[in-house]
């Protein structure tokens, strides 16, 4: 149980790691583009005079902070299933995927541990919560749980069709599944998380 544990920490917290930078850079770039293009009613002199107001903005609007951790988060799930991957000849080659913890190599039949099931529906968790927040739902439970289902399934699917498309993995009904479960994990966390602090507001 252990190492199963472990194997899970050292791979999302190595998925993490390993473009924790460029998805900061890519996600502040996305937020430049959104903060002078989108919204235009900013005019800066220079690039330091754009950084900063930048920065005041980042300080000042929650929605621009939520928007930012968002594409932060983005880039990492981006990195993690497409843009670190290596091309496959057939990306059809195991459609069903994988469902347990354990794998048996058809070289020498004996069971392998693997937590890609588990880290798939860790990596999606805080994506659907930040997403969520992003949005600032604040309904029932039901609906909470539509809304980021449908969002994280649609998001999911779209990653599998182009890992098919482009040869970048496999595409792999499992994947779809676990990603979907972490979406709900996430809603449901969530919606807990708006609750209490509902309630804390209300004491």
């Amino acid at each position: 149980m252990i190492d199963i544990i472990s194997a899970i920490m050292v791979n999302v917290l190595t998925a993490l790691y390993q473009p924790f930078l460029f998805a900061v850079l890519t996600a502040y770039l996305f937020m430049y583009w959104y903060l002078f293009i989108v919204d235009n009613s900013r005019d800066p002199k220079n690039l330091k005079d754009s950084v900063l107001i930048w920065l005041r903005y980042f300080k000042a609007s929650s929605k621009f902070r939520r928007l930012f951790f968002l594409a932060f988060y983005f880039t990492l799930i981006l990195f993690k299933t497409l843009l670190n991957r290596n091309m496959w000849m057939n990306p059809l080659s195991n459609v069903i995927g994988q469902w347990s913890l354990y794998i048996i190599d058809n070289a020498t039949g004996e069971s392998r541990l693997t937590t890609e099931c588990v880290e798939n529906t860790m990596l999606f968790i805080p994506f659907c919560m930040l997403l969520l927040w992003w949005r600032d739902i604040k309904c029932d439970i039901i609906r909470t749980i539509y809304v980021g289902i449908k969002y994280v399934f649609l998001f999911s699917l779209s990653i599998e069709f182009t890992q098919l498309f482009f040869r970048l993995g496999t595409f792999q009904l499992s994947d779809l599944f676990y990603n979907t479960l972490g979406g709900l994990i996430g809603a449901l966390l969530y919606w807990l998380f708006y609750r209490l602090n509902k309630y804390i507001d209300l004491k």
